[in-house]
């Protein structure tokens, strides 16, 4: 269960020490299960993989500061995985990551933080955590996807374009993969009409 991990009661523990380093106890508090589930994020699997392991842990953050014996005495986890936990606990540098997430104006939200879309979390395997540049879509706008071929015709892209500038002067947001054709030329309409647009995309914000 939770209670066997350490990191579980680790936060009453660092009450003083956080508040000592400014803020309150309970943004302190936040800051670091968010860090915790960067942590996690880092590790590139699907967050199914993970749902049985957080429910032995109680969370990410006693997960994160587990000790070595604790992480190999969890059940149903390959050898494997529970390696790549413990390089990962060895190599964590949050400063670091931090640091080079601002520099690239990089922004990350759990699946617990109070700004992560409502909607994605109705979908199944719905992420940990999304890093992502600029803003997030509002939960109560409506928001509709164009997506296509890359290699489509010209008319496919015209479509598209007029498409993606009707939604965008209704005040409709665009979500799609930004890929080329017509899912690119619909962002681009929309963007063009003062519209909002998000891509999802298939690879790192970097």
């Amino acid at each position: 269960s939770a209670k066997t991990f350490k990191g579980s009661g680790v936060l009453p523990k660092r009450g003083q020490a956080l508040l000592e380093s400014g803020g309150t106890l309970m943004e302190k508090i936040a800051e670091e299960r968010e860090l915790a589930w960067l942590w996690l994020c880092m590790f590139g699997e699907l967050p199914s993989v993970w749902e049985k392991i957080l429910k032995i842990t109680g969370g990410p953050e006693p997960l994160l500061k587990a000790s070595k014996e604790e992480i190999w005495s969890l059940p149903e986890v390959t050898k494997k995985r529970k390696e790549k936990l413990s390089t990962g606990q060895a190599r964590w540098n949050p400063s670091g990551i931090r640091h080079d997430l601002a520099k690239k104006r990089i922004h990350f939200i759990s699946r617990e933080h109070p700004d992560y879309p409502e909607k994605l979390k109705e979908i199944p395997d719905a992420p940990l955590g999304l890093f992502y540049k600029g803003t997030l879509p509002d939960s109560f706008r409506k928001t509709a996807a164009v997506v296509g071929a890359r290699r489509c015709s010209a008319y496919g892209r015209a479509k598209a374009a007029e498409l993606g500038r009707m939604l965008a002067e209704s005040g409709i947001s665009l979500v799609s993969g930004l890929a080329w054709g017509v899912d690119g030329a619909a962002q681009e309409a929309a963007v063009g009409a003062g519209g909002k647009t998000y891509a999802v995309l298939g690879c790192g914000v970097d």
